[in-house]
């Protein structure tokens, strides 16, 4: 799958109602698995290597060291991978 636009997709609203919906952002190979059930959940791969299959699947979006995300990133349905690179261009993209 190509990645998208990262300033569309970051700034697409959570999938809720939530008038203050809930980020949850993990860092791995820090982190192994999320905390809760937030309204949008960020997976931010540091190092070069594949997470846990589990931990991809709990994502909503994944930011990574690739420019496109290899053969072995599963991700789940509906999640959007962007390279890091793109992360400032999106963030910028929020008005």
């Amino acid at each position: 799958e190509q990645p998208r636009d990262a300033a569309a997709a970051v700034a697409e609203p959570p999938p809720t109602d939530s008038p203050h919906p809930e980020v949850e952002i993990a860092l791995w190979p820090r982190v192994k698995a999320f905390r809760g059930r937030a309204d949008c959940r960020v997976l931010l791969i540091a190092e070069a290597g594949l997470p846990h299959p589990r931990l991809l699947r709990q994502a909503d979006m994944v930011l990574g060291p690739w420019e496109s995300p290899p053969a072995g990133l599963i991700l789940g349905r509906g999640a959007g991978y962007f390279p890091v690179a793109q992360l400032e261009a999106a963030l910028a993209g929020i008005q």
